[in-house]
Parts: structure tokens; sequence; C-alpha cells
């Protein structure tokens, strides 16, 4: 799990999804009380029995605001 620290431009050569994964959003505090949502995804298919899940980060309200810019930058307003 890690938090996000900074966005930075990606210049790698990326291609389309070829799957499809269901994410699951929370809401978690750290000991200070500070919000963070917590957005994580399993592996195709789904989680399994004791599974940790395959990708998860954490946005903070900076790191959340940000992101939605860069949404909104790339899709028009939301």
């Amino acid at each position: 799990m890690a938090r996000i620290r900074e966005f930075i431009q990606g210049d790698r050569e990326v291609k389309p999804p070829l799957s499809e994964v269901d994410a699951y959003v929370q809401e978690v505090r750290d000991a200070e009380g500070n919000l963070f949502v917590y957005l994580y995804n399993y592996r195709q298919g789904g989680p399994g029995p004791g599974d940790s899940p395959t990708q998860s980060i954490h946005f903070d309200v900076r790191a959340a605001r940000e992101f939605k810019k860069l949404l909104e930058d790339a899709f028009g307003p939301l």
C-alpha cells in the first residue's frame, strides 16, 4: 500500500487494457485522523480466500484534488 506523493507525466508506450477488474474503495484514517481514500483491486476473477490486493493506492485530499484535475484535463468536466 502506498500513498501518492506526486503525479509525474509518463512517457511510456502504453496499450489499452486487455482485461477488467472490480475496484474496491473505502475510507481509512491514520493515527492522526487524516482521511485517505483507499483504492484497490484483485486479479481478474476477484479475490480468493486469503488473497491480498494485486494493486492498491491511498489518496489523501491533496492527491485526490490533483488526480481530479488530471481526469478533467483528459475527459473534460466531470
